[in-house]
């Protein structure tokens, strides 16, 4: 089935540190599109900056040409394509905490299978990102997928879920993951924070240990395929 993939990462902090933030300006009181385009236009030097850092460890790691690249600014958003991998900075401004921003890095695609065993590749993006989206094309059923896991001992006992069975996560604490499942999306997070080496692989390992559960056609997918 067709999955898509994004590791990514998120940061925040107030919007009155944000470098084009004068003191003509006036925080949001309220979350709509005026104000998150406010945060996304004042926001727009630390995107790029970001993205340049991103960009500049890429071209000096792979010895980039600069017909080799794209760099794409947007309101509040830079998108980069390289031979190695795509990817896009973001900035926002944070709907329950009205006085912060959001900024986000979002790897969309990785381009050369490579990459998975090059540990200067994941180091380039430590910093920016350590979560994992896999999206299904359709809804998880996630009751019945907490039922066929149940099934499995070693399973069981690092499952948790709300009565109603809406959503459940998986603690696995030997390899340093969490796996939380919704209808929308599985989620994986490092339990405490080692790399994206270290967390690609323990992801892979989760989902091995996941499949002993039988939990269907529906799950046979790459976690990380070339084309994320």
């Amino acid at each position: 089935m067709n999955y898509t993939s994004i590791l990514y990462g998120t940061q925040s902090g107030l919007i009155k540190k944000l470098k084009q933030f004068t003191s003509a300006h006036y925080l949001p009181d309220q979350f709509n599109d005026t104000t998150d385009s406010f945060v996304k236009k004042v926001g727009q030097a630390e995107v790029d900056s970001v993205a340049s850092e991103i960009l500049d460890k890429l071209r000096d790691s792979y010895a980039l040409k600069r017909i080799d690249y794209s760099l794409n600014p947007d309101l509040g958003i830079t998108r980069v394509e390289t031979p190695q991998v795509n990817f896009s900075v973001s900035i926002g401004l944070d709907p329950l905490l009205l006085k912060q921003y959001i900024l986000s890095v979002e790897i969309t695609r990785i381009k050369d299978p490579l990459l998975f065993e090059d540990g200067y590749f994941w180091g380039i993006f430590d910093l920016y990102c350590n979560q994992l989206k896999v999206e299904p094309p359709q809804p998880i059923s996630v009751s019945e997928k907490i039922d066929a896991i149940e099934a499995i001992d070693e399973l069981r006992s690092i499952l948790e879920y709300p009565s109603d069975a809406s959503t459940c996560s998986l603690k696995f604490e030997s390899i340093n993951l969490i796996i939380e499942m919704m209808p929308q999306a599985l989620n994986f997070q490092s339990l405490i924070p080692k790399g994206l080496e270290d967390f690609s692989r323990n992801a892979q390992e989760a989902m091995q240990l996941l499949l002993k559960a039988e939990l269907g056609e529906d799950f046979n997918f790459n976690l990380f395929p070339v084309d994320l």
